[in-house]
């Protein structure tokens, strides 16, 4: 049970960072968690996965607030599961709630990668953006490959009016690795700024990681966006 839960997970996030098609390893995700509850209903890790397709698969929130709500009765000291609990917090407004979960992860995990991002991250999205700007620069400073902080650090100083700064950040990230969300966030910035033929080079770029599967859809609404194509950015947005 507990190999099915983590195979789960993997398909999971195969599918959210865009290395694998969402309507094939989502419903496969959903289906082996399902598997490993039949066969042991306390493993936490199978009940996160499954509050994760509740919300992505299925659009049920309150399906997923009761999935993982259950992962963290199982497995208290769960970071992640109080890391998306968080998420679903923030989706529903309550965001002192949503700060305090983070908060809690932070304490159990001080020094993993993945509740120190995933702080910056739920920070920016509340728009604590020098908040999330002092998380991402601590992170940075205890992982510096870490290529999420990075992102998070580019879009707080975007937004808090420091462009040319942002441009920097972005720009390093894309040194550390040509994916598609590093492309994408790049791209975007330079065409706001005016630096179209840039942004376009990137966007040729980004076509290729799609062709090879590598290419989540979100990243071509962040490039369409920036390079003022509304239509085609909102099309996929609601694909």
């Amino acid at each position: 049970a507990l190999g099915l839960a983590w195979y789960a997970g993997c398909l999971f996030l195969l599918g959210y960072w865009g290395h694998a098609p969402i309507r094939e390893v989502y419903p496969s995700a959903k289906q082996l968690a399902l598997q490993a509850l039949a066969i042991d209903d306390s493993l936490s890790r199978a009940h996160l996965v499954l509050a994760w397709m509740n919300l992505l698969l299925d659009w049920d929130l309150n399906a997923a607030m009761r999935e993982v709500r259950r992962a963290i009765e199982l497995s208290p000291s769960e970071t992640d599961a109080h890391s998306f609990y968080s998420t679903l917090l923030c989706f529903v407004g309550r965001n002192s709630e949503a700060i305090a979960e983070v908060q809690y992860a932070l304490k159990l995990n001080p020094t993993s990668l993945l509740p120190n991002q995933y702080a910056a991250w739920m920070y920016f999205h509340m728009g604590q953006h020098a908040r999330a700007e002092a998380q991402a620069r601590h992170t940075i400073a205890l992982f510096p490959d870490a290529l999420q902080p990075h992102f998070v650090l580019g879009w707080s100083a975007w937004y808090q009016g420091r462009p040319e700064e942002a441009v920097a950040v972005f720009e390093k990230a894309l040194g550390l690795s040509r994916e598609a969300l590093s492309l994408c966030y790049l791209g975007h910035v330079y065409a706001r700024l005016g630096r179209t033929d840039e942004a376009r080079r990137l966007f040729r770029e980004l076509e290729q990681l799609r062709a090879q599967g590598h290419a989540p859809p979100i990243a071509f609404a962040v490039i369409h966006a920036g390079l003022g194509d509304i239509d085609a950015a909102d099309k996929i947005g609601k694909a």
